[in-house]
């Protein structure tokens, strides 16, 4: 049996739909997908098309409030907020490209040194994924970035050289081992073709 769950369930009403209680979850059902309303409340494609063909806006029965069709999003606000976190990290990635091994590299050695450096620059870089995020100063956020590309672009070349060694070197030893498992499949065969020829013989 199914456990009921009343209206005040917050949880429940920002997972299901505020109308029919659907979750969302029937693949068969093309319509079945959720939309979120500017409240937080969810609705399913078929609930909004039934009232939408009775009148110009959707209501929703958690608060009352009406909305238009275009104010429905298939995303929700946290939805939103992640992808957008993911392109400014993406982006972020081409100018904080350093490693660990930068750092020690130009502290010669010293890894104390190394951490310190390391840890602030990682914390500068979090620091400006959540202000171009989050939309707070983004002006001076672009100004930090563009400072950090100037500063760091003879690193990120070493870094992007140095990925490039290393792709170069691992296409060098997935051929070797490809030419390795070839040549041990050349002598299998010779041999079983050897043995072959000695019973034909024989």
């Amino acid at each position: 049996m199914s456990k009921s769950v009343s209206h005040d369930d917050s949880e429940f009403r920002l997972l299901h739909c505020w109308s029919c209680q659907g979750d969302g979850s029937n693949y068969l059902d093309p319509e079945a997908k959720l939309l979120t309303a500017p409240c937080s409340h969810r609705v399913c494609q078929r609930c909004t098309n039934r009232q939408l063909s009775r009148t110009s806006q959707v209501t929703c029965i958690y608060c009352n409030r009406n909305y238009y069709k275009h104010e429905l999003k298939t995303k929700d606000a946290d939805t939103t907020q992640f992808e957008k976190e993911v392109s400014v990290r993406k982006e972020l990635s081409k100018v904080f490209s350093k490693r660990l091994s930068d750092f020690v590299e130009e502290a010669n050695g010293d890894a104390a040194r190394a951490m310190i450096e390391w840890d602030q620059y990682e914390e500068q870089h979090e620091k400006l994924v959540r202000m171009l995020s989050d939309g707070t100063d983004t002006a001076t956020a672009r100004k930090e970035v563009a400072a950090e590309l100037s500063s760091g672009r003879a690193g990120i070349q070493r870094a992007s050289k140095q990925r490039s060694d290393e792709s170069r070197a691992a296409q060098v030893r997935i051929h070797a081992d490809r030419d390795r498992r070839l040549q041990k499949m050349a002598a299998e065969v010779s041999v079983r073709e050897r043995r072959r020829e000695i019973m034909l013989a024989g």
